[in-house]
């Protein structure tokens, strides 16, 4: 079966998942997040781009999903900035954009091929 024709609940579902651990990862002290081999922006741009992209997957709406990935990522760059063990980093916000327009991006590639199309006949 086809991504695509999977119950947005399930996506829905996996989307908010996702969101908590990501809120959970920045809210920790620094030197308690798992440590991956990638730089500090590719790790904020992969979880961003499959936040975004499961967004899109759970509600169909490409611009809502990005919108709310980016606005995630800003608002949790604030909180940040106001914690003691952590810090506000404006490069990390542009990161999580980025990687939410990526997401956004495959999203809307995959939905251009004829097994993933929803239009299928």
């Amino acid at each position: 079966m086809a991504i695509f024709f999977m119950n947005n609940h399930f996506f829905r579902l996996l989307a908010l998942l996702w969101a908590a651990f990501i809120t959970i990862m920045s809210l920790i002290p620094g030197n308690s997040a798992p440590e991956t081999g990638l730089s500090d922006k590719w790790e904020h741009g992969i979880c961003y781009m499959v936040l975004a992209f499961l967004f899109c997957l759970g509600w169909r709406k490409p611009f809502i999903g990005g919108l709310a990935a980016i606005m995630m990522g800003i608002i949790i760059e604030l909180i940040q900035g106001g914690m003691g063990h952590r810090t506000l980093d404006w490069l990390d916000a542009m990161a999580n954009g980025a990687g939410a327009v990526m997401g956004i991006a495959i999203y809307l590639a995959l939905g251009r091929l004829p097994l993933l199309s929803r239009n299928r006949i």
